[in-house]
């Protein structure tokens, strides 16, 4: 797989299940065994995708509409980095996730990110 293929994955992710609200596109994307790591969820990681769909679906309720911008990714190996901001009408939420991408799946993926005012993030980009 070349590596724009991998950065593509990370970026549909984004775009379509974040960005579309679309919790259906993490089926296709994940591994059923991925492994997800953040500071927001302690110490230990969490395998498999339902806490991704879980997510998704919340962001529809709460906010029926997010918009998702990819600031930058960048490729190494497997790996991809991608920093983005998700917009809503209350907040922002800017983070940076590091994926690792294996047969065309993200199978392992740490998460950093904040809710910040929307001035905050203007400011930041």
């Amino acid at each position: 797989m070349q590596p724009e293929d991998n950065k593509a994955i990370v970026r549909r992710y984004f775009l379509q299940g974040l960005g579309e609200l679309n919790p259906d596109v993490v089926d296709e994307v994940f591994s059923p065994d991925h492994v997800l790591s953040s500071p927001d969820l302690g110490t230990e990681a969490v395998t498999g995708s339902q806490m991704i769909k879980d997510a998704i679906e919340g962001f529809r309720r709460s906010v029926g509409a997010l918009t998702c911008t990819i600031q930058s990714q960048i490729q190494e190996g497997d790996w991809v980095a991608t920093s983005y901001t998700l917009s809503e009408v209350q907040d922002d939420h800017m983070g940076i996730m590091i994926s690792r991408v294996v047969d065309g799946k993200i199978a392992e993926s740490h998460v950093v990110a904040q809710t910040v005012a929307e001035s905050q993030a203007e400011a930041a980009m």
